[in-house]
């Protein structure tokens, strides 16, 4: 299982911050080659491919922002840095399943250009305006390379012409809306980013909306924030125990013996939930493991 509690996003011409990515604990590391300035970019381009190997770790992924596909930079980013080192492509602004096709072309073409097997890169498309909330499950069900939908809040707050609170109240509906078309398409469902960086009680209250509707990580501006998202996105103890119960009576149940927990029935459905925070669990202790050595 795939862990993206905390997807760490730095400028690809950072290098600073990429010397050190590895060393902050993120479940993935963004190198970002949308905010770059544009006369910036090529270099930017070749700092990220350069990065990359340096990059490389059993328990962590390595994405790349690109920039958006309307804007025809999206193909010289992805000829540049797609490689066996590259986990996969962050695409902003989409707004249509034409736009995922688009950039699974682009990507088809630098794999073989570049020796990668194909279909080996993956992509999280962002939902960012009204538009791409409206097409978010076809997006969300759009290609197999797709393993989560990121909401972009910033961009969507601006195409709505609402002013974004700390409170996150404008973002419940659009969130939950992300969440639903990600499980739909069983994908994850990956957060904005919380821009206040000495706000860690911020963080935390916006984490824990974020989870609350379904989401299963979020991105982060900044190292300290690392720390919080990847305790908050952990299952607790009591989810956990309860997961595990509802395993062996489903076991029990497939042994032709009575599979109920409190009273309740455990189906198909729920014994499938509690599998996959069993799963994640696991993922999450082989990730702490490898980081004690």
């Amino acid at each position: 299982m795939d862990l993206l509690r905390s997807m760490l996003s730095i400028p690809a011409t950072d290098e600073d911050r990429l010397r050190d990515a590895l060393s902050f604990g993120a479940d993935a590391i963004i190198l970002d080659l949308e905010t770059v300035e544009p006369a910036e970019r090529e270099r930017a381009r070749e700092a990220a491919r350069a990065a990359l190997p340096g990059l490389q770790h059993e328990h962590v992924r390595r994405w790349v922002r690109v920039n958006p596909s309307h804007e025809q930079l999206a193909k010289p980013d992805i000829r540049a840095v797609v490689s066996s080192e590259l986990t996969g492509i962050i695409l902003p602004r989409a707004t249509s399943r034409n736009h995922v096709l688009y950039i699974e072309a682009l990507l088809r073409d630098a794999e073989q250009m570049n020796g990668v097997k194909e279909g080996e890169t993956k992509l999280i498309p962002t939902i960012e305006s009204a538009a791409g909330l409206l097409e978010c499950q076809e997006i969300a069900r759009a290609s197999r390379r797709i393993v989560a939908l990121h909401f972009g809040a910033g961009e969507y707050s601006e195409d709505l012409g609402v002013t974004r609170t700390k409170g996150g109240h404008e973002l419940q509906f659009a969130r939950s809306q992300v969440a639903l078309c990600a499980r739909v398409a069983g994908v994850l469902a990956i957060d904005t980013a919380f821009t206040d960086v000495r706000d860690d009680v911020g963080l935390r209250a916006d984490a824990e909306a974020a989870r609350t509707v379904g989401f299963h990580g979020k991105v982060a501006i900044d190292a300290a924030q690392v720390s919080v998202l990847n305790d908050l996105f952990r299952p607790t103890p009591e989810v956990v125990e309860y997961a595990r119960r509802v395993m062996e009576a489903h076991e029990a149940a497939e042994a032709g013996l009575p599979a109920t927990i409190d009273g309740r029935v455990i189906d198909s459905a729920r014994a499938a939930r509690a599998r996959r925070i069993i799963d994640l669990v696991a993922a999450i202790e082989a990730r702490e493991a490898q980081a004690a050595i």
